[in-house]
């Protein structure tokens, strides 16, 4: 992505604020959901910061698997979500590896929270880049991809976080990428029509895998509280 250094003050505060506030929403949805054996906030914390920071290892990345095409429907489709997926799940590998992670809920807690701490500023990015434009604009499109969670980043990399708790690391990264092209694919696919219901489609399908998930780590939990 290449910026514009004229970007308006006032839209980045406000875009900031916006994706802060989906941080903000994604912990108090998980401390929401668990009632029991919540994992340290300093974790949590760690965990979104390591996503911060994937967000660097994926612009050196996508330097490299760019240079594979120039077709834009390529690097959108096939190439930038391989180095987005990367560089996350070197993260959540790292995560997982840690003693604090002791059962599957913990590992896609953590894979997801690295996928939100990217989601964070990828959020920021995109909407500082729409607000050259129009201020409003960069605003909306900040909203609109907040509106997505759970599915997404969060998503993705808690896929790979299970599986590689599983010792199936390679199904978790194939998953998650594969999720990851088919969402840009029908976001950008020129030959898509009535593309809204095809999103509602994938939104569908996409939160019944997390809800599949979700169910069997409290599974596992529950029996490992027998």
């Amino acid at each position: 992505m290449i910026f514009c250094l004229s970007i308006d003050t006032r839209a980045g505060i406000i875009v900031s604020l916006c994706t802060l506030v989906y941080v903000a929403y994604v912990i108090s949805w998980y401390y929401g959901e668990t009632k029991t054996e919540r994992e340290p906030i300093s974790s949590v914390i760690d965990a979104i910061l390591l996503g911060f920071a994937s967000v660097g290892v994926t612009f050196f990345i996508k330097a490299f698997v760019l240079l594979f095409s120039s077709d834009y429907f390529i690097q959108v489709i096939l190439l930038s979500p391989l180095a987005e997926e990367i560089s996350k799940d070197i993260f959540v590998y790292y995560l997982i590896r840690q003693p604090e992670c002791d059962e599957y809920y913990d590992a896609i807690l953590y894979g997801s929270f690295v996928g939100a701490g990217f989601a964070f500023v990828e959020n920021i990015i995109y909407g500082l880049i729409f607000s050259q434009y129009d201020t409003f604009l960069g605003i909306f499109i900040v909203i609109l991809r907040v509106s997505f969670f759970p599915i997404g980043h969060t998503l993705f990399s808690g896929i790979f976080g299970l599986m590689a708790y599983k010792k199936n690391m390679l199904i978790g990264f194939f998953v998650g990428y594969v999720m990851h092209a088919l969402w840009n694919f029908i976001a950008v696919a020129p030959f898509i029509y009535s593309r809204e219901y095809f999103f509602g489609l994938i939104y569908f399908l996409y939160v019944l895998i997390l809800y599949l998930m979700i169910r069997s780590a409290i599974k596992q939990k529950k029996q490992r509280n027998l």
